[in-house]
């Protein structure tokens, strides 16, 4: 045999990755998982505040019905009862004169509720998050109601 026909044994310089090599890799790697974890943080956020608008639409509607059922006779309170501490409410009537000898109530109702993500730090009372992002939001409704019937004396029938 001659010396080109053998095989050529691989120096052990050359038998595996520098580290230069290496820590590319690594810092690839890095910035890819670091990017998904970006992401996936930013969807968390997103599903948390539309979940919190969900729930405060629901309990707007809720709260206007009991209301105008006369079952709240309050003008702000929280829902604790129904699981949701961090969410208050607050209701206004104002009478609005439709006509001279006519008019009806105008019921305001808003609920104030959380949009911040439970792991981030929240703000000092009455300070903002940097950028001046709100760490609440508020949703009002606005209804005309006809104002409540005065009972006659005697019990009502002509």
């Amino acid at each position: 045999m001659t010396r080109d026909a053998r095989p050529t044994r691989r120096r052990r310089a050359d038998a595996g990755l520098t580290l230069l090599e290496v820590l590319a890799a690594v810092v690839i790697v890095s910035v890819a998982l670091l990017s998904l974890q970006m992401a996936m943080s930013g969807n968390v956020q997103s599903t948390v505040v539309a979940n919190h608008r969900r729930v405060a639409k629901t309990l707007l509607r809720q709260k206007i019905e009991e209301i105008r059922a006369g079952i709240e006779t309050g003008s702000e309170g929280n829902f604790v009862d129904e699981g949701f501490p961090t969410f208050t409410w607050r209701s206004d009537e104002e009478q609005v004169d439709v006509t001279e000898k006519e008019a009806v109530i105008q019921l305001t109702v808003s609920i104030t509720y959380p949009i911040l993500f439970d792991t981030r730090a929240r703000p000092a009372e009455g300070e903002q998050l940097e950028g001046d992002a709100p760490d609440s939001e508020t949703l009002t409704m606005h209804l005309l109601v006809d104002p409540p019937k005065e009972e006659t004396p005697g019990g009502g029938g002509s």
